[in-house]
């Protein structure tokens, strides 16, 4: 098989896989924001929502990177590589730290039932959820520029930005019992 034919089979699969997970998604949004479903805390019909969202925009950014790998293949130049891995990174990471909170937030529901109009009001979310997209755009901003001078630093910064902080965070709540 051809490298070109390999390419088009990647980008047949990212397209089939884009559009499967709008269809999840969708539906995700559509029952958390249905009058007709369980009754919900607004706060945790809001986390799903926002997961819904950056997991498409995820999926979006990884096809349209697919489809950039293929048109420089065949035309021969690099057409917006770094602004989408930014966005596919940002929008990864934005994904994980939205599981992380959701998750602390099911955690103060379960356990601190007293606490949860405190610690798990809307406005907070909201400010924590910006937070967290703002602190990870500009954070993939300047890896892309550490990233040129050391492909090290890159691999470094990930890992513990994506694996080993929300590990640790999901993990403490319940040394904390």
């Amino acid at each position: 098989m051809s490298t070109g034919n390999v390419w088009f089979v990647r980008v047949c699969m990212g397209l089939t896989w884009m559009v499967l997970s709008y269809a999840g998604n969708t539906m995700i949004i559509l029952v958390m924001t249905s009058s007709k479903s369980q009754p919900r805390a607004k706060t945790t019909r809001l986390l799903f929502c926002v997961l819904a969202v950056a997991d498409m925009c995820s999926v979006t950014c990884s096809f349209i990177f697919e489809v950039q790998q293929l048109f420089m293949m065949v035309v021969g130049y690099e057409w917006l590589f770094p602004f989408i891995l930014v966005f596919f990174e940002t929008s990864s990471e934005f994904s994980i730290w939205t599981l992380v909170v959701i998750s602390l937030e099911r955690f103060v529901c379960v356990f601190c039932p007293c606490q949860v109009k405190r610690y798990c009001n809307f406005k907070l979310l909201r400010a924590s959820l910006v937070l967290i997209l703002f602190c990870s755009f500009v954070g993939n901003m300047l890896i892309r520029e550490i990233s040129n001078l050391d492909f090290m630093y890159e691999f470094i910064f990930k890992s513990i930005v994506n694996v080993a902080i929300p590990i640790l965070v999901d993990t403490s709540k319940y040394t904390t019992l």
